[in-house]
């Protein structure tokens, strides 16, 4: 017997662009790339339905939709880094995380992101990985996978270069 295949092409989910939802429904794509779901934005209809979600998909779903799921306190009033992309500066996205107790400015271009994401908390690094559709490499994601993270944790001379 064979394994039957699983979600492991763009193909094989229920949607991948905005395009392919019906009205007003948006594409949330989980950040491992096998699950994705046409949801409202609609306040109302977003917060009925959000509670039945993944942690994954309503963290790619609070990104994509710039609500909080099962939070009544505006994002604003919560000092965060950053409620929406245009509190940010240049190219950066603001990354919500799910609990909406953080959120930072995040830089989603392939190389910026991989050299950032291995020292982010995996709340924050779930949030942003939804957000900009990105992944964080295998070897750059734990800061304590490094050889050295300053020049104490080298012998005699030698320097630690990140």
């Amino acid at each position: 017997e064979t394994c039957p295949p699983s979600a492991t092409k763009k193909d094989d989910l229920d949607c991948n662009a905005d395009a392919d939802c019906d009205g007003d429904d948006v594409c949330v794509i989980q950040s491992d790339g096998f699950y994705a779901q046409c949801i409202s934005c609609e306040p109302t209809s977003f917060e009925n339905s959000c509670g039945f979600w993944t942690d994954d998909i309503t963290a790619a779903a609070e990104a994509k939709c710039q609500l909080t799921c099962g939070d009544d306190v505006p994002c604003t009033d919560k000092g965060l880094d950053c409620c929406v992309d245009e509190d940010c500066d240049g190219e950066t996205v603001c990354a919500i995380q799910s609990d909406g107790n953080f959120a930072q400015c995040i830089d989603c271009s392939e190389p910026n992101f991989d050299n950032s994401c291995g020292f982010w908390t995996s709340d924050i690094l779930t949030a942003a990985e939804s957000k900009c559709g990105e992944t964080c490499p295998p070897s750059a994601t734990k800061k304590d996978d490094l050889d050295c993270n300053a020049d104490a944790d080298c012998d005699g001379d030698d320097v630690c270069v990140i």
